[in-house]
């Protein structure tokens, strides 16, 4: 549980992050659902996948829960781990800014 058995290393194998395993024997890992990561390999069960965090957002890992990113800054992806600031002397109106085009002139 939580691997998938690979034929040609003749072994089992932890299933990677964004997948799971619920069952032995299995010869490759689920998918999480879209919209959802797994943080860390190894997870059994796909209530192991968590929601990513939506653009203008981020967390430690990348999922639920996530924090707002605070002015100045911004991230166009989802599953981030971090803002970008703003380039030079722009910065954003708000707070949960989701592309670099929020960040403007004072």
């Amino acid at each position: 549980i939580g691997t998938y058995y690979e034929k040609d290393q003749e072994k089992c194998i932890n299933c990677p992050e964004g997948s799971y395993m619920n069952h032995e024997g299995a010869l490759e890992c689920k998918a999480c659902p879209d919209g959802t990561w797994t943080f860390g390999s190894h997870k059994a069960n796909f209530t192991n996948c968590q929601v990513k965090c939506a653009p203008g957002t981020y967390s430690s890992n990348g999922v639920e829960p996530c924090t707002s990113c605070p002015i100045g800054s911004f991230q166009n992806a989802t599953g981030g781990i971090a803002c970008r600031p703003c380039p030079g002397r722009l910065s954003t109106h708000g707070t949960g800014a989701d592309d670099e085009s929020a960040c403007v002139g004072q």
